[in-house]
């Protein structure tokens, strides 16, 4: 299953070169694997600077990931993918922003 989540905001948070910042609160019912990335929502949907995965546990835990996008999409959009993994997983507080790093 994958779950996109789209910043609100376009244009200049994924400007190439640029460093964006993402984070997120999660937990689940069990040990997850989640992948989680930033891609472009048209053309061959490749990533655009942040492909990742993380380990989610049972306690909330925040996570913070800082990358720099290797192009400009203002239409780029950060996708979680949970895979089949049966059981729940929450998250909360997403939020993708341009830094000043």
């Amino acid at each position: 299953m994958t779950l996109p989540y789209h910043s609100g905001r376009q244009g200049s948070r994924f400007s190439r070169a640029r460093c964006t910042g993402s984070k997120f609160r999660a937990r689940a019912d069990g040990v997850r694997m989640v992948r989680f990335a930033v891609v472009q929502n048209g053309g061959d949907g490749h990533d655009v600077g942040l492909d990742g995965t993380v380990t989610i546990g049972s306690d909330w835990r925040q996570y913070v990931i800082y990358f720099r996008a290797t192009a400009t999409d203002p239409a780029a959009q950060l996708n979680f993918y949970f895979g089949d993994q049966p059981g729940n997983i929450s998250l909360d507080g997403v939020v993708l922003q341009g830094t000043a790093r």
